[in-house]
């Protein structure tokens, strides 16, 4: 995309065109990240109930096992043990985050129209967004 023969007028309304669209993709950013903290919630309930169940569950565990067989209690205990892990969403969330900055800074050296300004800034947006995905792991 080339702003060559554009009038400051075609570039203000580009300009607002992607403002918006930023605007929608920090939207969907926070209700991702609202998203995340009730899941978040949800499974910290789920872990006090396992871990309830659990204290309750332990003085009767070689009768679970006669009932249920070793095999399965080792897999109940591998997915008890699996609970509370939400790497993989945080992740995703920071993802979506260092994406939207590196949109802005694609936009930033395509409509810089020469401004030493706007490279810098777009360097700078490669920076936190790299700190943003590192960040998440």
């Amino acid at each position: 995309m080339s702003n060559d023969g554009l009038t400051l007028n075609q570039l203000a309304e580009r300009n607002a065109v992607l403002v918006t669209e930023v605007e929608k993709l920090r939207a969907e950013r926070d209700q991702l990240a609202a998203e995340n903290v009730r899941l978040a919630a949800e499974n910290k309930m789920a872990v006090d109930a396992v871990t309830v169940f659990s204290n309750v569950t332990h003085d009767v565990t070689e009768i679970i096992c006669d009932e249920l067989g070793h095999d399965r209690v080792a897999e109940i205990v591998a997915a008890y043990n699996d609970l509370g892990n939400m790497p993989a969403t945080d992740r995703i969330v920071a993802g979506i985050k260092a994406d939207g900055v590196e949109e802005f800074a694609a936009h930033l050296r395509v409509n810089d129209n020469g401004a030493s300004v706007c490279k810098m800034i777009a360097l700078g947006a490669d920076d936190f967004a790299k700190q943003l995905r590192e960040g998440a792991k």
